[in-house]
């Protein structure tokens, strides 16, 4: 009988051992594949490298950065990145070629992920409203009529209104909603289809 409680004593702690050796090699999965946890750490080597006065390393880290931000959508990280670009180029002062290179075009990029953030803000909004008029209410003819307004939504005219990956992916989640709302069931189809899709894409 000990014996016996013994061997189930030590599969117990087995089985305990091996689940938090899953989770470790998950969590390291994890942080080496996640791209904010990248972000992360580039933006962490980015600001040492900046007290250390080490400019042109923090540069190479920057340009990385940014296009791996850029290529996954995650524009709150990209305005950070370029914070620090912007940062840099005061930090040396020297380089007057970096000064005309950011008037024509670092500040136009600039504006122009403001703008493709905002973007993605907006179809984000207009998704949490068009869910919240699909979750809270029953009565048919109450709903067809506030999903169809979402219709008229100039974001939702034309595809060619988002302006990246994410907000692509917003515009066929909403209205594939909207017209499975409203039992559109060839259009809600038809968006739900683009919506994977554009999973695959990624």
């Amino acid at each position: 009988i000990l014996n016996k409680k013994w061997r189930i004593k030590k599969l117990k702690y087995l089985k305990s051992y091996l689940q938090e050796v899953i989770l470790k090699f998950l969590e390291h999965h994890h942080s080496n594949y996640s791209v904010e946890i990248q972000l992360q750490r580039y933006l962490q080597r980015i600001e040492l490298l900046w007290v250390k006065k080490l400019f042109e390393t923090a540069k190479k880290i920057i340009i990385k950065a940014e296009k791996l931000a850029v290529e996954n959508d995650n524009y709150p990280y990209v305005l950070a990145i370029v914070g620090w670009k912007y940062k840099l180029m005061l930090s040396q002062g020297e380089n007057q070629d970096e000064f005309d290179a950011y008037q024509h075009k670092g500040y136009l990029n600039e504006l122009n992920y403001m703008d493709i953030y905002k973007n993605i803000v907006e179809y984000n909004r207009l998704n949490v409203q068009s869910s919240g008029v699909i979750k809270s209410l029953a009565n048919n003819a109450v709903k067809n009529k506030k999903l169809s307004t979402f219709l008229q939504s100039d974001l939702l005219k034309k595809e060619s209104r988002a302006l990246s990956h994410s907000a692509k992916k917003s515009y066929c989640h909403i209205l594939g909603n909207v017209y499975m709302g409203t039992k559109d069931w060839e259009k809600c189809y038809h968006y739900k289809r683009k919506y994977i899709s554009l999973f695959d894409q990624r």
